[in-house]
């Protein structure tokens, strides 16, 4: 169970109405995903059961374990399941970011000129009420960004970070972050055989290859021959892989031959770190008194299947059930999250 059992509580809060005594529950947070999620279900046992019966979808909500807010959204969903002896009532919903990922990006007029990326983030969140946060350098202005039609917001937000090599997720407050690949500690190792009480590992090297070579052209001027716009390739190899797999990638932008070589690496070091991946399972929701939490680096030490290294945790679900709190922790290697800034084109940035 939990390190700290003040902890162990998990809490739903609705219309000023705190709610507890789950049956089972589940929240999920990843820094892949821009909304958080959950499932909470109570039964007929459940002491305040009477007033779940005035929560609705669509309520506002925050999650909170041992005091801690792990959720803050509203209600997407709630189901009943019932007959003559019994009744459950499973509530599910998101972090206020979710609607960000449904709704499409409607702003007048759609077109920033010499803003930053955190000002045009915060515009297009503003009709949603969710505020935009920045814990890393957003880079220079955008010369021009433009929305194409139909796109959702976090789909606008997921171009604009690609642009300057930033991760969005959100804040479990209501409000979203734009952030790199984390520095700070988890609140423990995870050690098989010590405090890991499940593990499961995924070695996927279907999209990695040996060999990563990055062509362009310069931009072409006037009076010259084709011959002499057209750029140095560069290579770079991944020497884990001991069969011929080339990979040919046409750079986004003209360029010269350190950056190609600096985007070959990146191709490269992106797809080793998502190739190896694992998840380890830890008694309670806590260590040392401390919520483990996505975007954290962690030593894992299992001999099982070879790892002794530093690894980033990418995504934490915590989970109650008949069995008591556990949470399964994802961990890939930080290669895989550190982004490389893409070229921004001239003219107006858009699909």
């Amino acid at each position: 169970m939990s390190n700290a059992p003040e902890f162990s509580a998990l809490t739903m809060t609705v219309g000023g109405q705190s709610y507890g005594g789950w049956k089972s529950a589940r929240i999920r947070t990843s820094i892949e995903t821009l909304a958080s999620g959950f499932s909470v279900t109570a039964s007929e046992r459940w002491p305040q059961d009477a007033g779940a019966k005035r929560i609705r979808t669509g309520d506002a909500v925050r999650l909170s374990i041992g005091g801690a807010t792990v959720i803050t959204g509203s209600i997407d969903a709630v189901r009943v399941r019932y007959d003559a002896g019994s009744h459950d009532v499973e509530f599910t919903g998101r972090d206020a970011t979710g609607d960000l990922v449904d709704c499409s990006a409607d702003v007048e007029p759609g077109e920033w000129r010499g803003q930053k990326l955190e000002a045009i983030a915060a515009a297009l969140a503003a009709p949603f009420g969710i505020k935009v946060g920045v814990s890393a350098d957003t880079g220079a202005a955008f010369e021009s960004f433009r929305l194409t039609d139909g796109e959702t917001v976090a789909a606008a937000i997921e171009r604009l970070c690609r642009h300057r090599g930033l991760l969005r997720v959100a804040d479990g407050k209501g409000g979203l972050v734009l952030t790199r690949a984390g520095t700070g500690r988890a609140p423990a190792a995870l050690v098989f055989d010590q405090n890991v009480v499940e593990a499961s590992g995924e070695f996927d090297d279907s999209q990695r290859f040996s060999q990563y070579r990055v062509k362009g052209q310069h931009p072409t001027v006037d009076l010259q021959a084709p011959a002499q716009t057209v750029s140095p390739s560069a290579v770079v190899r991944d020497r884990g892989m001991g069969r011929h797999r080339p990979l040919i990638v046409i750079a986004e932008e003209p360029g010269d031959e350190a950056q190609y070589a600096t985007r070959a690496q990146w191709e490269a070091n992106m797809r080793y770190g998502k190739s190896r991946r694992a998840t380890y399972t830890v008694a309670g929701w806590t260590a040392a008194g401390t919520l483990w939490r996505p975007n954290a680096m962690v030593h894992v030490r299992d001999n099982f299947i070879g790892i002794d290294e530093e690894m980033l945790i990418v995504g934490v679900d915590f989970s109650l059930d008949e069995q008591g709190s556990r949470t399964s922790i994802a961990v890939a290697r930080r290669q895989a999250f550190e982004l490389l800034p893409m070229p921004e084109r001239k003219g107006a940035l858009s699909l």
